[in-house]
């Protein structure tokens, strides 16, 4: 007789488990076999042994009315569902263990599904080379497809990474982080082409090959890489345990608008930095105080039509002015408009301060250069500044250190601030927990071998935090 999926659900719906659905054992059904089948290979003397065996009905039943009591009556969710959901980021870190690896046909074949396959490539030698496999992970739980990147389809092709192995993983990212959250057991997988994408993208600089006894799902601590283990086509560093081992000089450079796009000036020290900015600083007072000198006269002038206005209004004769009209107005008339011009010059004189500010940002603006005289004379200065530090790693796992790398940190001034209160100020010798940093100037990367410099650039979200 075989047994199967369909005996399981009618065993779980006898015992009341009213919750099982048939999807809902088809996932699991595969994924506790596999499990049971590790466990019997890891100690096949137990299999003698009836109270002791694993690979029965009775363990398989017994899988599966724990799921059930974890996972549909108290409502714990494992990582993946999670994920699949968006309570919780697929960048925390996790291990995860790799269930399949094919090609997008052979996948296609099995599971119903509609993955590009990708165009075949050549290599250095001209040859066809074949279209990058496609990988499924699973926490013991659900399964989901995973996007690799040219690092780990290398260590696929070398028989690094195999169908079986359990990988550490941090930085992970959705495959399309504009999906709305749904439910795994949906398989948003089986159509890539629709809007409900979930596969995960993974980086090799973001994984590393975990203890077979490692547990699966979500982990307390991230995963740190070392430097011998980054590639310059590995994507995103998530974290990394460093040492300084040298320090440059915070360094400056200012950006400049040109119809032919824009321009970054040579790498200023500190001092010709302040003296560039003292520069700037008194044109922009020069032209500050001839805004408010033109001012100045449009008051005088105001006040003076004030007086004459209050001088119409007190003499029973008109003013023998030809170019005014204020000679043909009526005492009332007179008398309001003078009151009307005093409380306008008021308002403009308590307002000064900020006319004077609005219209410097008006003519401040990187906009319109032609019609802004002032634009021209100074412009707006767009400043960048940036520090270089080289590192090592302050812990490694078996090698030994090798490898330095030149991290440059740009708005090094906010990115970090020392515990003295000192922006961008990092000493030799200090040690820090850095988060994500991408791979800089991957053709200038060295070989692998001793004393070889690798290159890092800190991102917007880069972190450093001191440790001891």
């Amino acid at each position: 007789m075989v047994l199967g999926p369909e005996e399981i659900l009618f065993e779980l719906k006898a015992r009341g488990c009213k919750l099982a659905t048939e999807a809902w054992v088809d996932n699991h059904y595969g994924l506790i076999l596999w499990k049971l089948a590790g466990m019997v290979g890891l100690d096949p003397q137990k299999e003698a042994d009836e109270t002791k065996r694993r690979w029965c009905w009775n363990e398989l039943l017994r899988q599966f009315l724990y799921r059930y009591e974890r996972e549909l009556n108290t409502g714990v969710r494992p990582p993946i569902r999670l994920i699949a959901s968006q309570d919780k980021p697929a960048g925390l870190p996790m291990v995860l263990c790799i269930s399949r690896i094919c090609s997008p046909h052979e996948y296609d074949a099995e599971e119903g599904t509609n993955v590009e396959p990708g165009p075949f490539t050549t290599d250095e030698n001209g040859e066809l080379v074949a279209p990058k496999p496609v990988v499924e992970v699973t926490d013991g739980w659900y399964r989901v497809r995973a996007e690799v990147d040219s690092g780990m389809i290398r260590a696929i092709q070398r028989g690094v990474l195999r169908v079986g192995m359990k990988v550490g993983l941090v930085g992970a990212r959705l495959l399309d982080p504009r999906s709305e959250p749904l439910e795994i057991l949906e398989k948003p997988w089986k159509n890539l082409r629709s809007d409900s994408i979930f596969a995960l993208r993974i980086s090799s600089n973001g994984c590393h090959l975990a203890p077979w006894h490692a547990k699966l799902g979500f982990q307390a601590q991230p995963f740190i890489a070392t430097l011998a283990s980054l590639t310059p086509d590995g994507g995103l560093v998530p974290v990394l345990d460093v040492k300084i081992v040298k320090t440059f000089p915070i360094a400056f450079m200012e950006g400049f608008t040109t119809d032919t796009g824009k321009t970054w000036s040579h790498p200023m020290k500190e001092p010709e930095e302040m003296k560039a900015r003292d520069a700037w600083s008194a044109k922009r007072d020069i032209e500050a105080q001839r805004i408010r000198s033109d001012m100045d006269k449009c008051f005088d002038t105001l006040e003076n039509c004030a007086d004459r206005l209050e001088e119409a209004c007190a003499n029973s004769t008109p003013h023998e002015s030809p170019k005014d009209i204020i000679a043909r107005t009526s005492k009332e008339e007179a008398g309001w408009l003078a009151r009307a011009v005093r409380e306008q010059l008021a308002k403009g004189r308590e307002n000064m301060g900020d006319e004077i500010a609005q219209r410097l940002e008006i003519l401040f603006r990187p906009v319109n250069l032609s019609r802004h005289a002032l634009q021209e004379v100074c412009p707006p200065r767009d400043v960048r500044n940036f520090r270089v530090v080289v590192v090592e790693d302050a812990q490694t796992r078996k090698r030994p250190k090798q490898f330095t790398a030149q991290v440059t940190i740009w708005d090094v001034l906010t990115a970090y601030i020392s515990e003295e209160g000192i922006p961008g100020d990092f000493k030799v010798g200090e040690r820090f927990i850095v988060t994500n940093l991408d791979p800089n100037n991957t053709d200038a990367w060295m070989p692998r071998q001793d004393g070889a410099v690798l290159y890092l650039l800190g991102r917007r979200d880069t972190r450093w935090r001191k440790t001891r």
